[in-house]
């Protein structure tokens, strides 16, 4: 078992790599858990690409690309960076 993962390793880096990449994705209106101060902030907007986040912030505060994919989160929470 642990030949094939790590015979399956490079392709799954690869594969992670190359895999194509869509519009961003926009969560608006979502709380974020802020995990080193402890606190919830709500209603930001979050844009991420691939996977990757590219921006975070205020609603008002971080714009919105015409081909992004916009989901409205209100109510949902989103705690990043456990990957």
């Amino acid at each position: 078992m642990l030949l094939v993962l790590i015979l399956a390793l490079p392709v799954l880096v690869v594969a992670q790599r190359t895999a194509p990449v869509g519009p961003p994705l926009v969560l608006d209106g979502v709380a974020v858990v802020d995990v080193v101060h402890g606190v919830l902030v709500p209603d930001r907007r979050v844009v991420i690409k691939g996977n990757r986040i590219l921006a975070m912030g205020d609603r008002n505060a971080v714009p919105v690309a015409k081909e992004a994919r916009v989901v409205d989160a209100r109510g949902k929470f989103l705690m990043p960076g456990l990957w």
